[in-house]
């Protein structure tokens, strides 16, 4: 069913039940006014039958069904006398024409009077009598229904419930599938386009997750096209790179003959070389996370463990260099973690020797890791010089290098490929850094 289809449904029932709900109390005026006939024409007679059997002092007049319905009624015999009276200040067998001038003075405002030989309350009544008639002129719509008011107002609650439930279902109908809608397209990710939206609801909730799907599709499809390209190209470009390094290498072994100017140019010819199958492996790396991610299978890791012994082989590799590599944990012995610990510790090895790279001699690197309220954080903090606040945004963009000061050997793609780790994990990672004041990249996982 379409969204414009229940709208009409809900205008249509509101418009119809509004009709009903006119017509019932139409309809209950005219059985009230009928009602009242019936009742005044039948209490004239019962009066009439008590005066001929001389019990006129057991008569009663029922004058809580006269008031319920706003219409009071007297009515005189030929000699003037009223004969009964449902108006308390009018009382029986006193004359009306003497009473009616102190009763009009010092009756309420609002309503309205009539006289005369026939009442149209009481159109089918032969006798010879004057009817004097008080009605409300602005009357309450339940008193003036009287007794039937109470079952008007439950046959109005009821209708009322009725456009409430049917409200209700389209409203709730409506909002479900956008809900659903939602929470399907929040689940997709770069790494999980391959998982089609299913909606139900109006046709054009699933109509607009039709369009979503397509688009998912072709933007996989797309991502697909341009990761076997990448990755057909690199690996052709690597051909001729092995040659040009092959050649390189063995007119460096054979030295005689080659003076030191052309020794110079061989070892630049294979430290690019060497350079550019660094940027070849790197954008390998890229592609087959970005483009695999849904085949990588994810263990249960000690994470004490695990983090121990990443920080113990980080050290050997700062020594290397001249510089150092300090831990601090504070997690529990039998934290264990849902993880790729080889890609995992991919990501960590490339913020670790970015921040040995950019730290001068003697720098220090900081790892460490604790548990929070509802995280467990990694964070990797350097004293290095920083980074600048204008590339701070695009750090983890792919090819992005970021000011001259930073631009090293590389293409750009290591922080992109932390980035693509961290997001198929399902954690969040982000960096505080002030020019001069070094860096720290911060991993948040849920637990």
């Amino acid at each position: 069913m379409t969204i414009k289809t229940q709208y009409r449904i809900m205008l249509s029932s509101t418009v119809l039940i509004t009709i009903l709900i006119t017509l019932m109390f139409i309809l209950m005026k005219g059985y009230s006014e009928k009602q009242f006939e019936n009742r005044s024409e039948e209490t004239l007679r019962e009066y009439q039958k008590a005066m001929s059997e001389g019990r006129l002092d057991q008569f009663k007049v029922d004058e809580t069904f006269m008031e319920d319905i706003g219409v009071n009624s007297v009515v005189i015999n030929d000699e003037g006398k009223i004969i009964f009276s449902t108006i308390p200040s009018l009382v029986q067998d006193d004359d009306f024409f003497t009473s009616i001038k102190s009763f009009l003075s010092k009756d309420s405002p609002g309503f309205r009077y009539s006289i005369g030989m026939i009442s149209r309350y009481m159109r089918d009544f032969d006798d010879d009598f004057l009817f004097f008639i008080r009605e409300r002129e602005k009357q309450d719509i339940l008193s003036f229904l009287g007794s039937a008011k109470y079952y008007i107002l439950s046959a109005f609650f009821v209708l009322l419930l009725l456009i409430v439930i049917i409200y209700s279902s389209i409203i709730r109908s409506i909002v479900m599938s956008i809900v659903k809608l939602d929470n399907e397209t929040r689940n997709i990710s770069p790494f999980r386009l391959d998982k089609k939206i299913t909606v139900t609801g109006s046709e054009e909730i699933q109509s607009l997750a039709h369009s979503f799907n397509l688009m998912r599709s072709s933007i996989r499809t797309a991502n697909i096209r341009r990761s076997q390209f990448i990755m057909g190209l690199s690996h052709d470009f690597k051909t001729p790179l092995a040659l040009i390094k092959g050649y390189a290498e063995v007119m460096k072994s054979g030295q005689q003959g080659i003076n030191t100017g052309e020794k110079n140019y061989i070892e630049i010819i294979t430290s690019k070389v060497d350079q550019l199958e660094g940027m070849m492996d790197d954008l390998l790396d890229f592609i087959s996370i970005d483009t695999d991610a849904r085949n990588f299978s994810f263990s249960k890791v000690n994470l004490l463990k695990w983090l121990s012994y990443f920080i113990s082989r980080s050290k050997s590799d700062a020594q290397l260099l001249g510089k150092t590599i300090t831990g601090d944990i504070h997690i529990e012995e039998k934290k264990v973690l849902s993880m790729n610990d080889k890609l995992v510790e991919r990501a960590l090895d490339n913020i670790v020797h970015n921040a040995l790279r950019y730290t001068g001699k003697n720098g220090v690197v900081t790892i460490i890791a604790y548990e929070a309220s509802k995280d467990i954080c990694i964070a990797i903090a350097d004293n290095g010089p920083g980074i600048s606040e204008e590339d701070i945004p695009f750090i983890f963009d792919s090819f992005y290098r970021g000011s001259p000061s930073r631009r090293t050997q590389g293409m750009g793609l290591g922080l992109a490929v932390v980035k693509s780790i961290i997001d198929l994990h399902g954690w969040s990672i982000s960096i505080d850094s002030k020019v001069g004041h070094g860096t720290t990249f911060q991993i948040m996982i849920p637990h």
